[in-house]
Formats: C-alpha cells, sequence, structure tokens
C-alpha cells in the first residue's frame, strides 16, 4: 500500500444493514482490546473495556499486564497499512513521535545462516515507537469514542451465557456486566476456554508448539559514533543448533534503541549491563558487541519468557455460543522473534471492522466469517514461525526437508534481491508462507545451492594441487 493510501484512508465505513448490538464487553485493554473498541464502535450503542491495569497514570510506560512490551517490537507494513486504515491520523502521530520512517530493507543490517541480507531501497517503512507509545496512540483513539468506556481496575471471572449465546461477564467483585456481544482480547494467557468448557461449550483446540525462548531487553542511549554504524536496526538472531544466542537492536522514540538479547533452549540472557555486554560478543556476528560498546544503557533491563507459542483453533469448533469474538494472542500468540504478533492483531481488526461494514445484520453470520478469515490470516504466519521449531525437531522426514528449504533459501536470499524480496514479503504477512515453494524461488534456490556446491568441489579438488606446488616452491 503506497504512502498516499495510507494518509488518505478514513477508516472503514459503515452501512445501513451493518448489525446493531446494544452493549459490547471486551476483556483486555492491551493493543487487541483498544482495536475491538474501535472496531465495534459504529455498530453498538454501549462498549466496555476492562482491564485490571490502570494506564492513565503513565499512559506511555510499560504496563504489568503488558510484560513484553519492555522489549524489541516492530509493527510490519500489513500491521501499519491496517491501522491507519483504522485509526485516521495515526500515521501523523507516528511521523511525529518517531521523527519519521526508515526504509526496513536498506536501514537494516540483518543476518541470517551466516550472511548478511542485501539492503537497497524499497517500500517497506517502519517507524521507531516502542510498544507502551504505539499503544498509548491507539489508546487515545480508543478514548476519544464517545460510546466506549473503561473500567480499570477490574477483572473478569466468568462469562455470562443465555442459552446458546453470551449474554455478558461476570467482575471479580461479583457485578454482572450484560453484553449482547464479548470480545475475548485477553491475551495468551486467557481463561475463556476454560469457562466455555465449564458451561458445557466445546473448547477450542491448542495447538501448542515448545519455544523455550527468554529474551532480556534494555533501552539504551547510542554516542555519535553508534549513529555512524551505517544502518537503523540490526537483527541477528539465534541459528540452530550451532549458535542459539541472538541480539536485536531496534530504535525507538527519543533517538534510543532498544537492545534485547534473544536464546532459546537452556541459554539464560543476563540481566546486568556489564554481562549483557559480554555475552553479547557470543552471538553470531561481532557487530551486536561492537554496536553496544557504543552505547550507554537506561533504565534497568528486564527479562520475558515465552515457554510456547499457542494457536486456539476456534475455527475448528462445532459448538460455540453466540457472540463470543477472539482477537490477538487470546486467539494465537506467535514466537516474537518473528515480530508478528502485533501486526496480526492488526490485520484481525481489519477483516473484523470490513465484514461489520459488509454485513446483513446477522452478527452471527459476520462472527463464523470472522473466524474462518482471521484463521486464514493466522496460517502463513505460523506456518513461518513453525519453521524455527521444526529446527529443534527432528522426528518427521517433512520436517527435516522444510528445515533444510529454509536454510537453502535464506542463504540465497544474502545474494538474491527477489528471493530476498519474497521472503520479506512473507515476513510482512503480505504473502503465503506456500509462496516460497513457487516455481521461479526453488529454482533460484537450487541453482545457488548447485553452484555453491560446484565452487565447494573446485575447492577440494585445488587444495591438493596448491599444496603440492606450494612443497615443490619450498624446495
Amino acid at each position: 500500500m503506497s504512502d498516499a493510501t495510507l494518509s488518505s484512508h478514513t477508516g472503514p465505513a459503515t452501512t445501513r444493514s451493518a448489525p446493531r448490538v446494544d452493549h459490547v464487553v471486551v476483556l483486555g485493554a492491551s493493543l487487541a482490546g483498544l482495536l475491538a473498541a474501535r472496531v465495534f464502535a459504529p455498530h453498538a450503542r454501549q462498549i466496555t473495556v476492562v482491564d485490571l491495569d490502570d494506564p492513565t497514570r503513565e499512559p506511555e510506560q510499560p504496563r504489568k499486564g503488558v510484560p513484553q512490551g519492555r522489549h524489541a517490537h516492530l509493527l510490519l507494513r500489513s500491521g501499519l497499512a491496517s491501522l491507519c486504515e483504522l485509526l485516521p491520523g495515526l500515521e501523523r502521530e507516528l511521523e511525529t513521535r518517531s521523527g519519521g520512517a526508515f526504509d526496513t530493507i536498506r536501514d537494516t543490517a540483518w543476518k541470517v545462516e551466516g550472511e548478511f541480507r542485501p539492503r537497497f531501497d524499497s517500500s517497506y517503512r517502519a517507524y521507531a515507537i516502542s510498544r507502551p507509545v504505539l499503544e498509548a496512540l491507539v489508546r487515545a483513539h480508543a478514548t476519544a469514542l464517545p460510546n466506549v468506556r473503561f473500567r480499570y481496575g477490574e477483572r473478569a471471572s466468568g462469562l455470562l451465557f443465555k442459552t446458546d449465546r453470551v449474554s455478558g461477564v461476570t467482575l471479580a467483585g461479583g457485578e454482572a456486566l450484560e453484553a449482547s456481544v464479548v470480545v475475548d482480547a485477553s491475551g495468551r494467557g486467557t481463561r475463556v476456554p476454560g469457562w466455555l468448557e465449564a458451561a458445557g461449550f466445546e473448547r477450542p483446540e491448542a495447538i501448542v508448539e515448545k519455544l523455550d525462548l527468554t529474551y532480556t531487553s534494555c533501552v539504551v542511549e547510542p554516542n555519535e559514533r553508534a549513529r555512524r554504524r551505517g544502518y537503523r536496526m540490526l537483527l541477528i538472531p539465534p541459528v540452530q543448533p550451532h549458535c542459539p544466542r541472538g541480539g536485536l537492536l531496534l530504535p525507538i522514540e527519543n533517538d534510543r534503541y532498544v537492545a534485547t538479547f534473544v536464546a532459546y533452549g537452556d541459554e539464560r540472557p543476563p540481566l546486568t549491563w556489564d554481562s549483557m555486554r559480554a555475552w553479547a560478543s557470543t552471538v553470531d556476528d561481532p557487530e551486536f558487541a561492537a554496536a553496544l560498546a557504543d552505547c550507554t544503557p537506561v533504565g534497568t533491563p528486564m527479562r520475558y519468557a515465552i515457554p510456547e507459542q499457542i494457536w486456539r483453533r476456534y475455527d475448528r469448533c462445532s459448538k460455540l455460543p453466540k457472540g463470543l469474538f477472539v482477537l490477538g494472542d487470546a486467539l494465537c500468540s506467535f514466537d516474537p522473534a518473528f515480530g508478528q504478533g502485533m501486526s496480526v492483531c492488526a490485520l484481525e481488526a481489519r477483516a473484523l471492522a470490513q465484514l461489520l461494514a459488509d454485513g446483513d445484520g446477522d452478527l452471527e453470520r459476520v462472527r463464523q466469517r470472522y473466524v474462518a478469515r482471521a484463521s486464514a490470516i493466522i496460517a502463513s504466519p505460523w506456518a513461518l514461525s513453525g519453521t524455527r521449531s521444526a529446527e529443534r525437531s527432528k522426528t518427521r522426514r517433512s520436517v527435516a526437508w522444510a528445515r533444510a528449504y529454509r536454510r537453502a533459501l535464506l542463504r540465497t536470499a544474502a545474494h538474491s534481491h527477489r528471493v530476498h524480496l519474497a521472503f520479506v514479503r512473507v515476513v510482512n504477512l503480505e504473502a503465503s508462507a506456500s509462496s516460497l515453494l513457487h516455481p521461479r524461488v526453488v529454482l533460484a534456490v537450487l541453482e545457488h545451492a548447485w553452484r555453491t556446491r560446484a565452487r565447494a568441489r573446485h575447492h577440494d579438488a585445488a587444495e591438493p594441487m596448491l599444496a603440492s606446488q606450494t612443497a615443490r616452491a619450498r624446495r
């Protein structure tokens, strides 16, 4: 989507035939909950967002309910387009807070499989903005909606039902909030599946893939030498199995960076700056440690662990209550190393907005279509992130093949703009993971692998001859 298109959107239109509901209760006031409030606002008399945190005290500070907010986040191009479509004026605010967009291909030093990706001018751009600031900007849009109210310091303790539909929620203090629609945006720790099962409905199947991911982050202040290093963003992910440690350096507002240390398995990034500096020298490239040597820590390093990624398959349920919608991590939480969670959430919200605007007045039909659309949105990033867990699994031949092909593709991408862009499109949720099996991509991967092997054979054959010539010369 072009810059002009992004700035010209005024949000999804509301039609006369769109469903009208009396009261919507949203569980969770993080990004998913805020977007749910925005999406339902044109179709509901009243929306109540329930959340235990109160971010109004320090609106741009990390929240206890979003512990991952202290760590590196990036809004992909598809997520940026979706947010700007839903929230007119947001892009101007991002420009102001971040100091302008940067090119995520030209301005990123990204090393994968032992080689840095090619860097060239592109239309892939992002804003240097932290998760708490982005969330505060989105919250301001939701708060400005006249029919949205927030119940901070509150926690839902269960769902209410009338026959085959949700009829509201109960709060921990015993209060009942009646509602025609309940949106579960309560994150990866959602309790809604258990409440459904206890009420006699179907509990969604949970597809779980083990991650054993731990990351530690610290906000840092770069000096002038750091600003001259020639990139805005540095990505050196772990390379399984020989190097399970990785490092990221992402720009945020106020000309600062978030330095994030990533590790899988039993590795645990340290929690002191001096130890983090030493640990940085063990990642797959010395550039990470060199860059940190030109930075000063701001604040205290924080650690966050994610044992697994989970996809709750509501699309496979045959017995669910009417009026229940699920967005964000409550539906699917990904391996954050791919940076796709916020963008998937924004795409889900945009899809729901479009379905509500185009609806024929039947809210249950909208819910069913949304469940199918959300599943389609999730499928590709889930397949992509699954390749990383596949690297830690040797149980199936197909998994081994996927691992080998992904590595070969990434090695090819270091030398081919076309293959690199094909991978970038998948990472940015603009193409399905299956697009990486297009004949042109596969052919480029095979050709690069053949040339690499040919050079290796030539090198192996040449070594004895060179050794012999060297020995004769010495005699």
